[in-house]
């Protein structure tokens, strides 16, 4: 199993973080990350960052677990991106915004798998934007921007994990666009559109722990679509659609981190999915729903690092929902963490 988050001594403890919503009640922080113990759960609250994130979109870590990300939509005038040193104590100091910051909300953000460039979907300007990236000093400069930009609003970011191509969600057709990436240079040339496109506005993007398929959450039936995936040919042809659709539009969208299943949170009642997935056949029998379904409509979801236990942020409280899961079947619900983040959760991230 390929585990995110670098070598075996740096996995433990673990982490569960949430990007909370709009709340409007002066002083609350809208990033909250707990301990998190499997078969136990939620821990104590880690302290919240000295500088408080507005309003969040996303939560992230990079892959060596010492930096952390929040894309925000509102920040009282400051910059939408808001990047924190991380480690067992918890937040450090938030590091300086880059230059040339971002103008626009940034609904998300990831870090290649080398760690030293960081990414950002975006709702105006050019739709995405890229840094080169140190730990321990932050920013450096932005690449420059495709050739081929997208046409609209991009609400996710995904690099495959041989950094060699990066993917981003859009609200328009093609609803899903992939560029050639390299490290040092920047992006290369726009893969072509699949031939079967996603069917409407694609909320996720994100592609598997090998890189060889990429799942699309929609906001139209299928609502969950997958494509092989190959740095040297693209987008492949679309696996068929699972046989038991996900419920309803979807929001979120993630494999799991050793290729054997791919999780859905979406709008409409009972709001999440799990499916066993094999790469080169595609998705295979629904979970059966869990017992205790989230409370509101599924904005986020994430596996935790082992694959142990499945994620959900919901539009009401608690919030956010944790399941154990096994090979077959979601378990039942842990307890919901305490204090409960402040608004729905529109990202949930385990490290």
């Amino acid at each position: 199993m390929r585990i995110p988050g670098g070598s075996s001594s740096n996995r433990s403890p673990q982490y569960v973080g949430v990007a909370a919503g709009f709340n409007a009640t002066p002083g609350l922080c809208h990033v909250v990350v707990y301990p998190w113990t499997p078969g136990t759960g939620f821990g104590t609250k880690v302290s919240d960052p000295a500088y408080l994130p507005g309003w969040s979109q996303v939560i992230a870590w990079s892959t060596d677990r010492r930096d952390v990300g929040v894309g925000t939509e509102s920040n009282n005038g400051d910059a939408f991106q808001n990047i924190y040193p991380w480690s067992n104590s918890g937040f450090g100091t938030r590091y300086s915004n880059p230059a040339s910051g971002l103008d626009y909300t940034a609904w998300g953000l990831s870090w290649n798998r080398a760690g030293n460039v960081i990414g950002f979907s975006l709702n105006g300007g050019s739709y995405l934007k890229v840094y080169a990236w140190t730990t321990g000093t932050g920013y450096g400069s932005a690449f420059a921007n495709p050739a081929t930009l997208p046409t609209n609003r991009c609400f996710s970011i995904s690099f495959v994990p041989t950094d060699d191509a990066v993917a981003f969600s859009s609200q328009d057709s093609p609803f899903v666009i992939v560029y050639a990436w390299n490290n040092s240079s920047g992006f290369g040339s726009k893969y072509a559109n699949p031939a079967s496109l996603p069917s409407a506005t694609s909320e996720n993007v994100y592609f598997n722990r090998t890189g060889t398929d990429i799942a699309v959450g929609v906001t139209a039936s299928p609502h969950l679509i997958a494509y092989p995936f190959s740095v040297s040919s693209g987008i492949g042809t679309k696996y068929a659609n699972p046989a038991s659709l996900p419920p309803g539009n979807s929001r979120g969208a993630r494999f799991s981190n050793d290729n054997r299943f791919i999780g859905y949170a979406g709008i409409n009642s009972v709001y999440t999915a799990i499916y066993p997935w094999t790469s080169g056949t595609g998705f295979g029998s629904k979970f059966n729903n869990p017992a205790t379904i989230p409370t509101g409509s599924g904005v986020s979801c994430s596996f935790s690092t082992f694959d142990t236990e499945f994620g959900v942020g919901h539009s009401t409280s608690p919030f956010v929902t944790v399941y154990p899961v096994t090979s077959t079947a979601f378990g039942t619900k842990y307890g919901n963490p305490f204090p409960l983040p402040v608004s729905e959760s529109n990202g949930i991230a385990f490290i």
